[in-house]
């Protein structure tokens, strides 16, 4: 009845409740927000309503697309021992060995005022945003100190090569990447720029070299977005062959380009435009 929206999604690193309503409908906002801080009732019915909810996500959205698969695996494995080395919506083991105790301690630990951070936006001026949240939100107890976040080991003793089968896969789709720069890095923006410059759109680098003038894919894919997070950084490129064109050809040209941008660097029309 309010007329708004209202969503959420969670990556590796965060979980993000957002809403979008008019502004005299904060109060209703900030009532719900906090009360989902202070009173979560996990029961072992709601649980089983929303783990068959995940597992059918799952299979929509990861298990039953082509190609998946192999981006499962390929970010796996650069991240293996950590937890960017798994997807954020879990293996149908961990989704079914989990236990409302499990969830009720993890909302304990996680879901409190010190590791929350709230944003607002709009129609409403500081001084009353600030009596409203402390209205809602003061009384809230402080939560445990915040486990510290593992140290990420960016470096790689030798190269990574791995072969996937997907049996939903009705063309080979090859994959190459590096470790490059978490987000909270001082070139975080630099990597996604040159990564913008070697694979994103029509007129990048990488697409215009092997797709256009080469014919040697069909279609490249920038994917590092799908592989990095607020302490750890992959720039990856997916490459779907035409025939008669294997991944070494096409790696070897790749790697060329990445050589050519390092000794030369990239144009200004390229840097504006990316």
């Amino acid at each position: 009845g309010a007329g708004g929206t209202l969503n959420a999604f969670t990556t590796a690193d965060v979980t993000e409740y957002h809403q979008v309503v008019p502004s005299h409908y904060l109060d209703m906002v900030l009532w719900l927000e906090s009360d989902r801080l202070r009173s979560l009732a996990v029961t072992d019915d709601n649980f089983d309503n929303q783990r068959e909810a995940v597992k059918e996500e799952k299979a929509l959205r990861f298990d039953n697309r082509p190609y998946l698969l192999a981006l499962q695996q390929f970010f796996a494995e650069v991240w293996t021992g950590t937890g960017y080395g798994h997807l954020t919506i879990g293996t149908e083991e961990d989704l079914s060995a989990a236990t409302t105790d499990d969830v009720q301690r993890f909302f304990d630990t996680y879901y409190v005022p010190n590791n929350a951070v709230m944003a607002v936006v709009g129609d409403i001026e500081y001084d009353e945003l600030e009596r409203k949240v402390d209205q809602y939100f003061g009384d809230l107890p402080r939560g445990p100190d915040r486990p510290p976040r593992p140290a990420i080991d960016h470096s790689m003793a030798q190269p990574l090569a791995r072969t996937t089968e997907d049996p939903l896969a009705g063309q080979p789709l090859y994959l190459i990447g590096w470790k490059t720069v978490p987000k909270r890095h001082p070139d975080y923006q630099a990597v996604r720029i040159l990564m913008n410059v070697l694979l994103r759109g029509d007129s990048s680098r990488l697409t215009r070299l092997l797709k256009d003038e080469r014919r040697m894919v069909v279609a490249s894919i920038p994917t590092d977005s799908m592989g990095g997070g607020i302490d750890a950084g992959v720039s990856a490129g997916a490459f779907v062959p035409t025939a008669g064109h294997d991944f070494a050809s096409i790696q070897q040209v790749v790697r060329a380009e990445v050589a050519k941008v390092k000794k030369r660097g990239i144009t200004s029309k390229e840097l504006q435009k990316a």
